[in-house]
């Protein structure tokens, strides 16, 4: 047999209501009395009046929690304000009874960072122009820009300084011809920091073919940081 009374409570005292009012005119005719149809009506009532103060304490709960939302969101604008105050403070007079005094934890000291990385593990090639295209790498902190200054020596000459460069990549397109043995040094700089040298000797030659070759002879090894 199908269900005839809904399952949800406000439906169901609709279906009741909606019937007490023909089973009360005929009680003895369906089976029960007055009286059964009378307390049903009661009930119902008291069902309803229930309903209307659950209505009326759930819009009341829904005012009071934004209200205590509110009254949250105001203490943490003040509190904060105080924060930032006893912050400026700290940081003004670098005095730590101030962070005593307030219960709240001293700004961490930053940790420095670590200058550039020193370049290593070069790489030398010739293009089809006779450039020298050099690579390196280096190990930098992370978030940090390095630019790397490049210097060059020939054999008998006085040092050279050739330029800056933003990447891991140099081209010298400088060289002179019949130069056979040339030495680097480049150095990362960021900002006032500088890192530590890496140098390398590169000697250029002819293959078999008769092609100019370039190798590195010589490199100054990765010193641990």
């Amino acid at each position: 047999m199908s269900r005839i009374v809904p399952t949800k409570r406000n439906e169901r005292v609709e279906f009741y209501k909606a019937r007490t009012p023909s089973w009360a005119g005929s009680a003895t005719l369906i089976g029960t009395t007055t009286a059964a149809v009378t307390d049903l009506d009661a009930k119902i009532a008291a069902a309803e009046s229930a309903r209307d103060e659950q209505v009326a304490a759930l819009a009341q709960a829904k005012t009071k929690t934004a209200s205590f939302y509110a009254a949250v969101d105001a203490v943490t604008i003040a509190g904060a304000a105080i924060i930032k105050d006893i912050r400026g403070e700290g940081q003004r007079t670098n005095n730590p009874a101030i962070w005593e005094a307030a219960m709240i934890p001293a700004p961490a000291v930053p940790a420095p960072i670590a200058p550039p990385g020193q370049p290593y593990d070069f790489k030398v090639a010739l293009d089809g122009n006779g450039n020298l295209i050099i690579t390196w790498r280096a190990d930098n902190p992370a978030g940090t820009q390095t630019v790397y200054r490049v210097y060059r020596t020939i054999s008998g000459q006085p040092q050279t300084y050739l330029g800056d460069i933003g990447g891991r990549k140099y081209i010298d397109d400088s060289l002179p011809a019949g130069a056979t043995e040339v030495t680097y040094a480049i150095q990362g700089v960021r900002s006032t920091a500088v890192g530590m040298w890496g140098n390398f000797i590169v000697k250029f030659g002819t293959n078999a073919g008769g092609q100019q070759t370039a190798s590195i002879a010589q490199s100054a090894p990765k010193l641990a940081a």
